[in-house]
């Protein structure tokens, strides 16, 4: 990338300016700073339970179904059954899911230890029947015919191979297992995930991702 694209790039994400919070506990940013990286063993157990029960305040408060499928009875789908949470972050939601479902067994993947470290100490906190462990979607550690549902939401945009994800969503996926997921449409406006640095919309329609993350960071 040249200087001068650098430039325009970097004026344009100006126009709007955004400045990440050290303890915003929305996403997984609240593990980046040094308020995280470097604390003791104790602070950082509590940050990742912070992190959880922010996700789970969030989701009791705006109901997956009610966002996205108010036509679908869920509790009627996955009741009694086991199911994934592919893209779980730090359980928080998980759990939400697991009670407000009458889930059987809920599995959550993630691909860092952090999230997962965080998802395993509030299942203990809360006493939930859940099960997490470190995978990508592209690599699910399960047998063929494992789930009767897989549940997904905000993390298919994140994926190295969609595709990839779907056939093995398919190869764990029971014969008449199901699939709920929602994700944002990428070339939305705001969908560029820079929301940290700057507001500005449609940066992501004119300028390639490698660059515009390349001064993003």
């Amino acid at each position: 990338m040249t200087i001068i694209k650098r430039k325009i790039i970097k004026a344009i994400m100006n126009i709007f300016p955004a400045v990440p919070q050290a303890l915003d506990l929305s996403l997984n940013e609240v593990f980046m700073h040094k308020n995280f990286t470097d604390a003791d063993e104790d602070t950082k157990k509590k940050l990742m339970l912070r992190s959880a029960q922010w996700r789970y305040d969030y989701e009791k408060k705006y109901k997956f179904e009610k966002m996205y499928f108010k036509k679908v009875n869920i509790k009627k789908l996955l009741k009694n059954k086991i199911v994934l949470d592919l893209g779980c972050f730090t359980g928080g939601r998980t759990a939400v899911w697991a009670k407000r479902y009458d889930i059987k067994t809920i599995y959550g993947i993630d691909i860092d230890s952090v999230y997962i470290e965080a998802a395993r100490l509030f299942s203990q906190k809360m006493g939930n029947n859940t099960h997490f462990q470190i995978s990508y979607g592209e690599e699910l550690p399960f047998e063929d015919n494992f789930f009767d549902a897989i549940i997904t939401s905000d993390t298919f945009e994140h994926v190295r191979d969609l595709k990839k994800v779907l056939q093995e969503c398919q190869r764990v996926l029971k014969g008449d297992g199901i699939i709920i997921c929602s994700f944002p449409q990428y070339l939305s406006p705001f969908e560029h995930h820079l929301g940290f640095v700057t507001k500005t919309p449609c940066i992501h329609w004119f300028f390639k991702n490698t660059d515009i993350h390349e001064v993003y960071y």
